[in-house]
């Protein structure tokens, strides 16, 4: 069986912010979120211009 899908359909890529796709934007999010808690908890441990 062959299902014919239009040619414009198949260029579609879905973005939702900054070009990204959802996957990639979550991605960034959790990526940018793991390094402020790192940066924080390190805040206590050396000093502010070592963590800069």
């Amino acid at each position: 069986m062959e299902i014919m899908v239009p040619k414009e359909v198949r260029q579609h890529k879905e973005t939702i912010f900054f070009g990204l796709s959802a996957r990639q934007f979550l991605c960034a999010l959790f990526a940018v979120g793991i390094a402020v808690a790192v940066y924080l908890s390190l805040n206590e441990t050396i000093s502010r211009k070592t963590a800069n």
